[in-house]
């Protein structure tokens, strides 16, 4: 299984252009088995990146990931070379709308939403998994990492932007009192596919244009449960 170092790495080769991204995962997925696990990641007229991201998560088909493209044009891209990607081209509906329609695709428990210039490092991903199977949560979040990529090249930038406060309570007040006090979106975490189900069908009952109001109302939804945890969760380009 690749180290943190190594998954950060891999990021960087593939975000640079590098071709020799796949010598560092080379033999180190063949001893996992498949993940109880779908990544969704909605797009919007972003084909660059969307060809990016699939470089990364195509390597590791231990797990499935479905790609829902709102813009008219669809990504001109071979998906059948993928075992583990699907991309649906439904254009003309907002993300919420989108999302519902990739959610009910799902066969597996759980969920993670990303946006297409995420990575989400598969160590955190495969202690998230273990994390919810063994106790009575339903959402997980830890770090959220940010990097650059400019003719300077690639910088990670580690900027602690997360929610390391367990909010458990048997009140739902207190539970988003905790949450908000330490407020991150919870809309890019690792979640069952019923809580994320709940939380857009929700959400694509209203206009909701300001994508910051979209992040607030499926937190506020999650705030009734979960935990976060003092690890990396995913690194983003900014």
């Amino acid at each position: 299984m690749l180290t943190l170092e190594e998954n950060i790495e891999l990021i960087k080769k593939i975000v640079s252009n590098e071709e020799d991204y796949y010598e560092i995962v080379k033999w180190k997925n063949q001893f996992i088995s498949k993940l109880d696990v779908t990544i969704i990641i909605p797009s919007f007229n972003r084909p660059e990146y969307i060809k990016r991201s699939i470089k990364y998560y195509s390597l590791f088909d231990f797990m499935d990931v479905i790609y829902l493209e709102g813009s008219d044009n669809p990504v001109d891209l071979d998906f059948s070379n993928y075992s583990n990607i699907k991309y649906k081209h439904i254009p003309g509906l907002s993300l919420g709308e989108r999302t519902v329609q990739g959610l009910k695709q799902v066969k597996t428990k759980y969920v993670i939403t990303c946006a297409d210039d995420d990575f989400v490092p598969i160590q955190a991903l495969l202690n998230g998994i273990k994390c919810l199977d063994s106790k009575d949560y339903d959402v997980y979040l830890g770090d959220y990492w940010f990097f650059t990529s400019d003719e300077k090249g690639f910088n990670l930038i580690k900027r602690r932007v997360k929610n390391d406060i367990d909010i458990r309570s048997d009140n739902k007040w207190i539970r988003g009192f905790k949450h908000f006090k330490r407020y991150v979106p919870c809309m890019w975490g690792l979640a069952t596919k019923d809580m994320y189900l709940k939380a857009y069908e929700l959400m694509s009952r209203g206009e909701l244009n300001n994508h910051n109001y979209r992040e607030l109302l499926v937190s506020v939804y999650f705030a009734r449960y979960g935990n976060g945890f003092d690890q990396v969760w995913w690194n983003r380009a900014i």
